[in-house]
């Protein structure tokens, strides 16, 4: 699939003040490279993803590109949050972001995997370092799937198609 054109790439830390000032309305955030996917992905569109991510922007610009693309989805800024809510819904994947405060994303992976054992995982990193040194972290990362930030729309409705349909 070609990515070029428009580069709405995930905001990472730096461009966090600047995408508010673009959209500080985050409940009416329109992004074209989400809006042409629409209708591409042949994944199932009655799967739930739960996102989370301790930036509420990037959960939510997340969710906000998978529910155009027509997926169930419920984004959340606390590994908590998520964990709780995973208590009483079934989530057919889980894609976090790997260094977050509270939890990091394969603890937080491995926990929800315990609650919702079908659940599949797709980890985001925005940290270089982050991905090569899972392997070495107390916390086992199970049979996840990996992908790095700054990510295309495309690329990651790509990942997301892949891991749903067990093709990773």
């Amino acid at each position: 699939m070609d990515h070029s054109g428009p580069e709405f790439l995930f905001p990472c830390k730096a461009d966090y003040s600047i995408v508010e000032q673009l959209f500080p309305d985050s409940n009416t955030l329109v992004f074209p490279a989400a809006i042409e996917v629409r209708n591409l992905s042949s994944a199932p569109k009655d799967q739930t993803i739960f996102v989370v991510d301790d930036e509420s922007i990037i959960a939510q610009t997340v969710g906000i590109i998978l529910r155009n693309a027509g997926y169930e989805t419920r984004s959340f800024s606390e590994p908590a949050a998520a964990l709780d809510a995973a208590a009483g819904e079934s989530p057919d994947l889980l894609v976090t972001d790997m260094a977050m405060p509270e939890m990091n994303g394969i603890e937080l992976a491995n926990r929800m995997q315990e609650l919702r054992p079908r659940c599949k995982v797709l980890v985001i990193s925005g940290h270089f370092m982050t991905l090569p040194q899972i392997g070495n972290s107390d916390e086992p990362a199970r049979d996840f799937d990996f992908l790095s930030k700054p990510v295309h729309p495309l690329k990651l409705l790509e990942k997301i198609e892949h891991v749903l349909l067990g093709a990773a």
